[in-house]
């Protein structure tokens, strides 16, 4: 055989390359090496768990603070934090325990290979890599493909759901803004929401008399904090000592001290001042928008583990007190079970519908958004004493309690805002769960059945002849309207 081709031998010396992946260093805990086994026998020995008969002389605060030094403490000793470097890369949702199992494989595979250059080991090596491809393909398909049919029924979620499978993620950037910026941007904007429509007189509510007050509340039981645990979400605010996942696997040990904790505070109508504080985190409204323009930010409150689960027992006996007494208006919705906004849709559309005899029909969408940010404390304590909603005595300076001393911190960028204390004085607390009870309660206190509320927004529907409209609509303006914010 002839051939022009020849052989070409050559060596190059290539390093190799310094471009990688930017890291950070972050402090965590090393959670793989925390035994739940020790971790619950010290817990038992501990004061949250033991002689919980010595701590009847002890406030709120008091108990609120041993739960949290004792907790903190015990995973310090088991759980240490320790500083780590990370790579930054983009997160794989459906990356899991079988998957780290198979790329582990893997590893070791070529490493064997590499020492040895066998054939054998070759073959191995490429075995398992086949492996680790089906297995991540396998668990990306499925992942995906139950995403997707979770959010089947909501177009937003399912939106999101596939950015997500395409690649693109969410908005986190902050622009050249620092914690201290956006403190100051959220603070300032509500208060000159307020400053607008501080001259507006008070709306005179009408008080209606009920079969019972709710004066007093029936006792926390630890069942009922075990159940309540057990339900709970997986979230962790940065203010809670141990991740909610901890706390659910100890609920047995825990709940008769968060229990005894409960209705201490039931019993003196005080919310403990700790867990009063929110971080908020700011987010940009819409992917693409100005990073650098504050008002394309909304904020984001997370709230500690025991407000929300103290928060929960209120409700719970807040909600039977007012479905007992028939106190709960039937037309609005969102919140509320069985009271969706597909309902108050659903409810507009069959009244337009069904409107006819020379009668007029009109549709009022009016967005509520700042109400729910601004509405001052002071009102909303005094709306819940004058009107349906009849409390008093300790339930009364608990909901005071409730609402007083509140403050926020911002985290952006890794850091918080230095100012660690930002009372507010009004609004309802996001994120909370008590905090779209309180505005149902003061919005609703009018009690017009033709007012179908959603807690964002207002869908105001009349069909009545033509005369009655004008004075109907002109009606709910003077007395609603001027202690309404527009956005």
């Amino acid at each position: 055989m002839v051939s022009d081709h020849t052989l070409v031998l050559f060596s190059l010396k290539v390093k190799k390359s310094t471009t990688s992946r930017p890291t950070q260093w972050v402090t965590s805990r090393a959670w793989r090496r925390l035994s739940d086994e020790d971790f619950a026998s010290d817990l038992a020995d501990s004061q949250l768990c033991c002689n919980l008969s010595e701590h009847a002389d002890a406030t709120v605060d008091d108990l609120i603070d041993l739960y949290r030094r004792v907790m903190t403490e015990l995973l310090n000793k088991h759980c240490p934090v320790v500083k780590v470097r990370r790579r930054v890369k983009p997160s794989t949702p459906w990356f899991d325990a079988n998957c780290r199992a198979a790329h582990r494989s893997a590893r070791a595979a070529e490493r064997r290979f590499r020492w040895t250059y066998s054939a054998s080991h070759r073959s191995s090596w490429t075995t398992k890599l086949k492996t680790m491809r089906l297995v991540y393909e396998k668990k990306s398909d499925e992942f995906w493909r139950n995403e997707i049919a979770a959010n089947s029924g909501n177009t937003k979620s399912l939106w999101r759901t596939m950015q997500g499978l395409l690649g693109e993620t969410s908005a986190t950037e902050t622009g050249v803004h620092t914690a201290d910026d956006f403190a100051t941007f959220f603070k300032n904007k509500v208060d000159a929401v307020r400053a607008s429509t501080a001259a507006t007189p008070l709306h005179e509510v009408s008080y209606r008399t009920t079969a019972s007050t709710l004066d007093d509340c029936s006792a926390v039981t630890d069942d009922e904090v075990e159940k309540l645990i057990a339900s709970a979400l997986n979230k962790t605010c940065q203010l809670d000592p141990a991740p909610t996942w901890l706390v659910k696997e100890m609920w047995v040990l825990l709940a008769p001290f968060i229990a005894l904790l409960f209705n201490r505070s039931l019993a003196v109508g005080y919310f403990p001042t700790e867990i009063k504080q929110a971080v908020v985190r700011p987010l940009l409204k819409k992917s693409g928008l100005d990073a650098v323009d504050l008002k394309n930010y909304r904020s984001v409150s997370n709230l500690s583990f025991l407000s929300k689960l103290l928060e929960k027992v209120v409700q719970v006996r807040l909600q039977a007190f007012l479905d007992g007494n028939d106190l709960m208006p039937c037309a609005q919705s969102a919140y509320r079970k069985y009271h969706s906004t597909e309902t108050a849709v659903a409810n507009d559309l069959l009244g337009l519908l069904t409107a006819d005899q020379g009668q007029v029909s009109a549709l009022c969408l009016l967005d509520l958004t700042a109400v729910f940010d601004t509405i001052d404390h002071e009102l909303l304590l005094l709306w819940n004493v004058t009107s349906d909603y009849v409390w008093d005595g300790v339930t009364l300076q608990s909901l005071g309690s409730y609402l007083s001393g509140r403050s926020f911190q911002v985290l952006c960028g890794g850091s918080m805002s230095s100012s660690v204390v930002r009372p507010i004085l009004c609004s309802v607390p996001q994120g909370s769960v008590l905090g779209p009870r309180l505005f149902i309660m003061v919005a609703l206190c009018h009690r017009a059945d033709h007012y179908i509320f959603a807690l964002w927004l207002l869908s105001i529907y009349i069909s009545i002849f033509f005369p009655r409209l004008i004075s109907a609509a002109g009606d709910w303006m003077s007395t609603i309207l001027p202690h309404m914010v527009w956005p």
